[in-house]
């Protein structure tokens, strides 16, 4: 008797429970009850009554019932802002490395860019737009461009932080420089660069990335050479391959 008496307790003490839990109902269809603890235009955090706590983004929520107006229709879960910057973000970035010719020369690399573009696209996090910067390798004199390109960011996760794989290709235009040994050079040509990193997500749209990046640049220089006291020019296509360090932040 004692015991029935304590299971219908029980019993009475889950459904109680039950009706006071939040809902969080994703896109599968899954329903995780406990309760809402962060819920904001980018994520909903929901923590069950086992103490365990799970993040969703408000892309793959379907529905988020509150505990006072659950036994109410279920309403969609909040959108990110379509109007604020979530949709447009702006990228500062830097790197500094190694950079060399091959079979030539080896020296050290600078870069800086500004990305302009949006940071939500198709709703994944994905980043796309243009970009404008410097590159400048340092061999035996330096070497200056300025790159112009289209630049993708791709998270791996769709969580909060999240590894990345950037890539990016555009047209170096190439500064002439004299202070350079083989003159320096005269044209520019193709660019692009593939980087790889950690982004974590701080508030709102802003985010810090590190990571590792490396780029090619096509270009012309020009070689000078001195042969039996006459001056001979040697105009050569080449490629400046460069590796390195990649910091960025978006706002």
């Amino acid at each position: 008797m004692i015991k029935r008496i304590t299971f219908i307790l029980s019993l009475l003490v889950l459904s109680v429970m039950s009706a006071k839990a939040d809902v969080v109902v994703l896109q599968s269809g899954q329903r995780v009850e406990g309760k809402v603890v962060v819920s904001n235009t980018d994520v909903v955090v929901i923590e069950t009554p086992q103490g365990r706590r799970f993040q969703y983004l408000a892309s793959d929520i379907k529905a988020v019932l509150i505990s006072e107006t659950a036994q109410e229709e279920a309403k969609p879960a909040q959108e990110p802002d379509n109007s604020g910057t979530r949709k447009v973000a702006l990228r500062l970035m830097a790197d500094g490395g190694i950079c060399f010719l091959p079979n030539e020369h080896t020296g050290g690399t600078f870069g800086a860019e500004a990305a302009v573009g949006t940071s939500n696209l198709a709703g994944r996090r994905i980043f796309l737009g243009g970009s404008v910067g410097y590159a400048g390798m340092y061999m035996k004199g330096t070497t200056h461009f300025i790159p112009i390109q289209l630049v993708v960011s791709v998270p791996l996760l769709q969580t909060a932080n999240t590894p990345e794989i950037g890539m990016s290709f555009g047209y170096g235009i190439g500064i002439k420089d004299k202070k350079n040994s083989f003159t320096g050079s005269t044209a520019g040509g193709l660019t692009g660069s593939l980087s790889i990193g950690y982004r974590w997500q701080m508030s709102g749209n802003k985010s810090l990335l590190l990571g590792l990046m490396t780029r090619l640049q096509q270009s012309s220089i020009v070689y000078t050479e001195n042969i039996n006291n006459e001056t001979y020019s040697n105009d050569r296509g080449v490629c400046f391959i460069t590796t390195a360090a990649r910091f960025q932040v978006q706002f």
